[in-house]
């Protein structure tokens, strides 16, 4: 897991050695190598930004950067985002119910205390597959009609 800025810092360093291999590329094989890479590389840091810019929403993986209850740097998929009963009415405030692996039930926090990440390849195939064990484990039951 990765913050989007620490991710798009590396992926610039890329674009630089990539626009390097471009210019100084000796037959066009290595030219158009180094130029589907770079746009490849390109698009990924687009990608990222998009998904840096928007909301968090069920189903993402994020870290709680803000908070005093929950400990920081805590980092949980998003399960469950609700209307919050405390403070005045006048005010709406958001929280969210976080997924933590190595822990039973949902962490709660405020919606505002979360910032987005963007999770490695291989942690996304870990989630899928402790999802994927879990539907094994409880089937839904048979409807009876």
């Amino acid at each position: 897991m990765k913050r989007p800025s620490d991710l798009i810092a590396a992926l610039r360093a890329d674009l630089i050695t990539l626009s390097a291999a471009i210019t100084t590329a000796s037959n066009p094989d290595e030219y158009d190598a180094a130029q589907a890479a770079h746009c490849e590389v390109s698009d990924r840091i687009e990608a990222i930004s998009v998904t840096w810019g928007r909301n968090p929403d069920k189903g993402d993986m994020v870290e709680v950067t803000r908070g005093r209850k929950v400990p920081l740097g805590t980092v949980g998929w998003i399960c469950w985002i609700g209307e919050s009963s405390y403070g005045p009415r006048n005010r709406r405030e958001f929280r969210v119910g976080l997924s933590v692996p190595g822990q039973s039930g949902l962490v709660y926090t405020s919606y505002n205390n979360v910032d987005l990440v963007i999770p490695d390849p291989e942690e996304i195939a870990e989630r899928r597959r402790s999802v994927a064990e879990w539907k094994a484990a409880n089937p839904l039951p048979k409807r009876i009609y």
